[in-house]
């Protein structure tokens, strides 16, 4: 097995063990907030909770949208202005 491949093998691990701790996560933090229920991070982030209509054959309903723009710059889930209308201050 080459270095490359290696870092891949590992990364996958990494990725899949996030992301079952983060799925853990998000699935209390949706039942202690309920739908529709939002909080603001302590980096300014709002986040609300919202059930998905359906994304992919296999998916879970329960998910956060949130002002946060996501790492490589993607767009926000969760417009400032709603965040706004929810009473935050971003």
């Amino acid at each position: 097995m080459t270095e490359t491949q290696e870092k891949f093998v590992q990364a996958r691990r990494n990725f899949y063990e996030a992301r079952l701790v983060y799925e853990q996560a998000k699935d209390a933090c949706f039942e202690e907030v309920g739908e529709d229920g939002h909080f603001q991070a302590k980096n300014g982030a709002v986040f609300k909770a919202v059930r998905v209509k359906g994304k992919f054959i296999q998916f879970n309903d329960k998910d956060f949208v949130s002002t946060e723009v996501k790492p490589g710059g993607s767009n926000r889930s969760l417009s400032l202005l709603k965040a706004k209308e929810l009473g935050y201050i971003v």
